[in-house]
């Protein structure tokens, strides 16, 4: 029994060789075949490479043309959308973001013009408070 469990690994590491070995040259023989079809590849096919390179080159083009004017594409694939640029930015978004700045400085003003009213002593708390109500709906609106 031990004799035929020998044998047995013998015949089992034989043909693994011979399974790595054919497993090698094919993949030799494989890849001078992938080249051979590479070279003598149908006009169809050389002609849709052609196309998917230029319309990756008009893509590239359209996006820079895009950004420069505010613009960029969000989303992936067939997905994708228009939407506002990262650095350049169209001109009524620039002056909205301009505008919602000032309001805020202007915010952030009334609060230190407010606390030095209300620690001054001038004036009644409920007048500063009436003031104020006022001064906050002319920044926002």
């Amino acid at each position: 029994m031990e004799e035929k469990r020998k044998l047995e690994k013998l015949l089992l590491s034989d043909i693994d060789t011979a399974i790595a070995i054919y497993t090698s040259n094919r993949g030799v023989e494989r890849k001078q075949v992938a080249d051979r079809a590479l070279s003598h590849a149908p006009s169809k096919a050389k002609t849709l490479h052609s196309q998917h390179i230029n319309a990756h080159r008009e893509l590239a083009r359209t996006e820079k043309e895009l950004e420069a004017l505010g613009y960029r594409f969000s989303g992936y694939g067939l997905e994708r959308k228009l939407d506002i640029g990262y650095g350049i930015v169209p001109k009524d978004v620039l002056a909205f973001d301009d505008q919602t700045l000032e309001a805020k400085s202007a915010l952030l003003d009334l609060k230190r013009t407010y606390t030095l009213k209300l620690f001054a002593g001038d004036a009644e708390a409920q007048e500063l408070f009436s003031a104020l109500s006022k001064e906050l709906k002319n920044i926002i609106v």
